[in-house]
């Protein structure tokens, strides 16, 4: 639902505002489910990229293949997801956001990681948020460089000296890494490794939190 800010204001260190939105719509809602705080998404003028647009579709093209639904029913289907995933309104793919075309593409990727469905290109090629998509991938254990079945590889060893067992090993970085790519980046080393494919790893104990996170 788009609202419109009449007033932003500093008061006592928070900041105020006042809103109005068309019809009376948005006051059933709020006295339907005695809401007393909503998620603010400020719309910063830019609309859906080319490369954006091209991503999506490609994304689509390759999950309508593999599972054979016709891309506008896939199409459909997936904004669906999109709504379900983040309470958030239809949209056209023609006027969009940049945020929502984003926040699109993420959860195309993520399904795609989920399901198994192998990609013509790598999801680093895809994504829009590298950052979700190695979370994603650590999710749903798929190697992030190729998209295989994947383990969970420590890019921070822990180092002789420290008690395994009572370690926090909280802020130490992982990465979701298949046999082939796990080997590689023991052999040529972190740096070398994630300067080679442009990819880095996420504290351990922010990498479910940040999932949960992904599409809001």
């Amino acid at each position: 639902m788009e609202v419109e800010i009449m007033q932003a204001e500093l008061r006592n260190g928070s900041t105020e505002i006042r809103a109005r939105a068309a019809g009376s719509q948005l006051k059933e809602m709020l006295e339907r489910k005695c809401s007393r705080s909503a998620e603010l998404t400020v719309f910063d003028g830019r609309f859906i990229t080319p490369e954006q647009r091209k991503k999506i579709y490609a994304m689509m093209s390759d999950i309508s293949a593999w599972t054979g639904y016709y891309p506008d029913e896939l199409k459909a289907r997936m904004k669906y997801l999109y709504i379900e995933k983040t309470g958030k309104e239809m949209f056209s793919l023609a006027t969009c956001s940049i945020e929502t075309a984003r926040q699109f593409l993420d959860i195309i990727i993520d399904f795609a990681l989920e399901n198994s469905i192998p990609l013509r290109e790598s999801g680093l090629e895809r994504t829009g948020d590298i950052f979700n998509y190695m979370v994603s991938c650590i999710h749903h254990k798929k190697c992030c460089i190729c998209g295989r079945p994947a383990d969970i590889h420590h890019l921070d060893a822990i180092g002789m000296g420290n008690d395994r067992m009572h370690y926090d090993d909280s802020k130490n970085e992982i990465i979701a890494l298949c046999r082939i790519h796990h080997t590689m980046a023991h052999t040529r080393g972190r740096e070398s490794f994630c300067n080679l494919y442009h990819v880095f790893g996420v504290p351990k104990g922010s990498a479910e939190p940040s999932y949960q996170g992904i599409f809001l």
